[in-house]
């Protein structure tokens, strides 16, 4: 069973997924019930080996491998917060259309302590999935969500939150008359876009 159960994971959409090794728990807990000192010498030397490598590959990994290398921490969406203030910035009358990145309404009920009642009442789910087999968040209240950007679903004088990914190439996106807001890294690269489409942005593209 012990042995076995890692394999599960193996079979996941983001192989391997540690979260599907949870099925290793209850073996695990059968084993620690019987209690460490009941292995022999050379077994408990072993674990106590296994879990030191397995603690430092951990530690390192987490807090020197991960920091260092800007593509990791890219799929760990740097700087979250100042991503969710963004839309701080829009008039609370207004709507917002976040393009791209799919997981912006869960740091936004997240650091705005949404109430989970509210956030029931105001959620509307798409009810085809995408490519990985979730039903995405097509609206939260005022947010909007787009996974490509298109210009036929962006209404004139709209708000847009962009990732580095989903901003269009065109230079017209980075001029002011168009953006009103970017977060960079601290080592300067941009991160995240705040727009405002009027008809002068739209119609130069």
């Amino acid at each position: 069973w012990l042995l076995i159960s890692p394999l599960v994971s193996g079979f996941g959409l983001f192989t391997p997924n540690s979260l599907h090794t949870l099925d290793a728990v209850l073996p695990a807990s059968i084993l620690a019930s019987i209690g460490f000192f009941a292995l022999g010498r050379r077994l408990r030397i072993l674990a106590i080996i296994i879990f030191i490598f397995s603690a430092y590959q951990f530690l390192h990994g987490y807090f020197v491998t991960l920091p260092r290398i800007p593509s990791l921490r890219w799929h760990w969406f740097p700087q979250v917060k100042d991503f969710v203030d963004l839309a701080a910035n829009v008039p609370v009358t207004e709507d917002i259309t976040v393009v791209g990145n799919r997981n912006f309404h869960q740091f936004f009920i997240f650091y705005n302590q949404t109430d989970p009642w509210e956030f029931q009442r105001s959620v509307v789910v798409s009810s085809l999935p995408d490519t990985n087999g979730f039903e995405p968040v097509e609206r939260l209240g005022k947010l909007r969500f787009l996974g490509q950007f298109s210009l036929d679903q962006v209404p004139p004088n709209s708000w847009l939150i962009f990732d580095k990914e989903s901003l269009p190439p065109n230079p017209i996106w980075r001029t002011p008359d168009c953006l009103k807001k970017i977060i960079t890294s601290p080592t300067g690269e941009a991160l995240y876009f705040l727009v405002y489409a009027n008809t002068h942005c739209l119609k130069s593209n």
